[in-house]
């Protein structure tokens, strides 16, 4: 069994994201410029851990704004394992499951605290469907209602169901 979740733009998020992407592009530019020079004339490279900072956080930035515009969630079923995949970004995630570990597949809001609530706004994290294994919890389906989110545990449970692998 094979599913794929879009994420749905927020676009809140993505005009900040993209604000914040353009000051970071100035300011790449700029220091960019002045680690050239001194580099060249006066084989100074204190600008350097600055530049390649700021081209780390553009990085970084450039990855969410794919996210939010073209990200998505794959999640495949086959005969011993679960694998879930977020894709349509710089940096894709894939975590494997074993079916044989899976404890149990509910409907769960992910939990926002003060920590997680960057995570959670970017659209890093959360989900409304929870997959519990070896006492751990992951989250999927960021942007299903919870109809949704009910129908796609329900097809889940009976697809692990027909495998033996869960109550």
């Amino acid at each position: 069994m094979e599913k794929k979740f879009k994420k749905r733009t927020n676009w809140n998020t993505l005009i900040i994201l993209c604000v914040n992407e353009l000051f970071v592009f100035f300011f790449i530019v700029i220091i960019g410029y002045n680690t050239f020079i001194e580099i060249i004339y006066n084989r100074d490279t204190s600008f350097l851990f600055s530049f390649i900072l700021l081209v780390s956080v553009g990085t970084i930035i450039l990855d969410f704004i794919l996210w939010q515009i073209r990200g998505y969630e794959y999640i495949k079923i086959d005969n011993t394992s679960i694998t879930i995949k977020k894709r349509g970004k710089i940096f894709n995630t894939t975590n494997i499951i074993n079916l044989s570990d899976v404890d149990d597949i509910y409907l769960q809001e992910f939990k926002t605290t003060l920590f997680t609530l960057f995570l959670k706004m970017m659209g890093i994290r959360g989900g409304k469907i929870c997959i519990e294994y070896l006492g751990r919890k992951t989250y999927i389906g960021q942007s299903l209602t919870n109809k949704e989110a009910v129908e796609n545990i329900d097809e889940l449970k009976k697809k692990l169901e027909n495998n033996n692998h869960i109550n």
